[in-house]
């Protein structure tokens, strides 16, 4: 007789199996489909499955330190090889962010200011409305090594990752007190498609999610010992340059649990105040920040870091005008896990293979039941943080994968409780769905450094840097002209030049002062409708344009750079 609980999942399991089916003509990857239905049959019958036998013998297996360590460096080796294999490469090119990030820290390193002129500035300015420092910061010492390029750009976020994923085994193993279930977290953090894809391109916030990761261990220990208080508030503090949202979310979070022990009268006074001394004293650059953005004080200059006034600064960009907009928006996109952007993405199978999506609903309703039962503070800190992450959500204008990145790791923790609470007790459950795991995995590497590298490739402008380079070559000092239909191609142009930003700032000239779009620095020209070729210019412009535009008797020499073409 299957039981209530079993046919409650196989109800959520086939709700996403009408899911999939309805929206695969929005997809379009009959592999990632196939993918889904098998991993979801498979699923299907392990529900079936669910505690009819033991995993005693599975769970005496792991007590064998031998065998333990066996699976466990087999793990994290998948996991580091995943992420490491072909990182300057897939994705291939360099996000237009990635290469505001990258120059900005080369920059810094040589020149003590960033591209618009503010010398150690504590958020940069970026396109004009501001992008979080620490990765720039954390990139300047690769730079200083090994260059500007492409592997220092995404050094930092590789090597997070690679630290996330044991910081991630021993969240698990605090949460439990259990190896199964620790590995098992190990092994769902490091196989699902998210913390892959983050860990292999350098976007700013990408940093968020490891640096709360990293925090709320120390929170969580500090229930016990309030002496972790101290690391906690230094790693908060730091957590927040690397992304916006950290400043409501994290004084939420920390003010939920501050009441709890307060309540509780598990308070440490001392360690307590020293602690959060400390993340004012963090925090008090921002505070500043933000008063000079928000017109209250003028731009501040301490020795020689900077507190910068932004052209355009967000303010708009989180606000109770979008609750109610994102009301169907935010569960869309949770369900879902595909916000329209490619490079976030694949296809059908989400960021966290949208199939699994009811073990992480049934991991809340656990961990629910489990808080009711014996309390359990580390349940309840990703709780209040799931909680806090997707009201914050609600707020966010034009929100996707990354602007909501506070709510994915209270996501995988439940999941991967999901995952233990299902498996644990039936030793066919935990080979179907562990079979059903591989199988998306397999599925998600074989489209990732593929089909889909290549897909996304115009949208990180792959061949723009070895075009410019070519278009220098063939023009000398003369004028080259750029398609307003490539985005802030000036970037990749002070990248492949190495340009200083005094060469820069004494040559750019803005189309406004607002939205900061470079018009022209030096020999290059930006955000020109080319409608027709002079035959005395050098143009770039995308591959796409050309072939439709010009690609129909066409008599000029030109040559192709992946997604590029340079038309002299």
């Amino acid at each position: 007789m299957i039981k209530k609980k079993s046919i409650f999942l196989i109800c959520l399991f086939a709700l996403v199996f009408l899911f999939l089916i309805l929206s695969y003509i929005n997809y379009g990857s009959t592999i990632s489909l196939i993918a889904n239905i098998i991993s979801l049959i498979l699923l299907i019958v392990a529900a079936i499955y669910y505690r009819k036998n033991n995993l005693t013998k599975i769970s005496e297996f792991l007590d064998n330190k031998k065998w333990f360590y066996i699976i466990f460096w087999a793990i994290a080796l998948v996991a580091i090889l995943v992420r490491v294999i072909l990182f300057v490469y897939v994705p291939a090119g360099l996000n237009v962010d990635e290469a505001s990030m990258l120059y900005d820290a080369y920059s810094l390193l040589h020149y003590g200011i960033d591209r618009n002129g503010h010398s150690y500035p504590i958020y940069l300015e970026a396109w004009g409305s501001g992008q979080s420092a620490l990765l720039a910061y954390l990139t300047i010492p690769f730079i200083a090594i090994f260059g500007m390029n492409v592997f220092s750009a995404r050094i930092v976020m590789l090597l997070f990752s690679i630290g996330g994923i044991f910081a991630f085994y021993y969240l698990i193993k605090l949460i439990t007190k259990n190896k199964f279930a620790s590995l098992i977290g190990m092994a769902v953090f490091s196989l699902v498609p998210y913390t892959i894809m983050i860990s292999r391109w350098g976007l700013d916030c990408n940093l968020f999610p490891y640096m709360f990761l990293f925090s709320i261990i120390f929170l969580i220990k500090a229930n016990d010992n309030q002496k972790f208080m101290i690391p906690a508030c230094i790693l908060f503090g730091i957590t927040l340059y690397t992304y916006a949202i950290s400043y409501i979310f994290i004084p939420l979070v920390l003010t939920v649990i501050y009441i709890y022990w307060i309540v509780k009268k598990r308070v440490n006074w001392k360690y307590f105040i020293i602690s959060n001394i400390l993340l004012f004293l963090f925090a008090l650059p921002l505070i500043l920040f933000l008063m000079v953005n928000y017109g209250w004080i003028e731009e501040i200059h301490i020795g020689a870091i900077t507190i910068p006034k932004l052209s355009q600064y967000r303010v708009g960009e989180v606000g109770f005008s979008n609750f109610f907009k994102n009301l169907i928006k935010i569960p869309l996109l949770f369900f879902t896990q595909n916000d329209g952007f490619t490079h976030n993405s694949i296809y059908s199978l989400g960021i966290m293979y949208i199939v699994m999506f009811p073990i992480m609903i049934y991991g809340i309703i656990v961990a629910i039941k489990n808080i009711r039962k014996e309390f359990n503070f580390s349940l309840f800190v990703f709780l209040i943080s799931l909680l806090i992450g997707l009201f914050i959500t609600l707020l966010i204008y034009k929100p996707n994968i990354n602007k909501i990145n506070i709510i994915w790791i209270p996501y995988i923790v439940f999941l991967t409780y999901g995952f233990y609470y299902f498996v644990y007790n039936s030793k066919q459950t935990f080979i179907l769905t562990a079979v059903s795991v591989l199988l998306l995995f397999i599925t998600f590497c074989s489209l990732y450094f593929s089909v889909w590298n290549k897909e996304i490739s115009s949208q990180f402008n792959d061949g723009l840097m070895e075009s410019i380079s070519y278009a220098n070559q063939i023009a000398g000092n003369e004028l080259i002209y750029f398609s307003d239909e490539i985005s802030e191609p000036y970037i990749y142009c002070l990248i492949v030049d190495s340009e200083s930003p005094e060469g820069y700032l004494n040559t750019r000239i803005f189309l406004d002062n607002y939205y900061r779009k470079t018009s022209s620095y030096n020999n290059y020209r930006f955000l020109i409708d080319i409608t027709t070729i002079s035959d005395d210019k050098t143009y770039i412009m995308p591959l796409d344009e050309y072939n439709s535009k010009f690609s129909k008797n066409f008599d000029r020499e030109y040559k192709v750079f992946e997604n590029f073409v340079v038309i002299y």
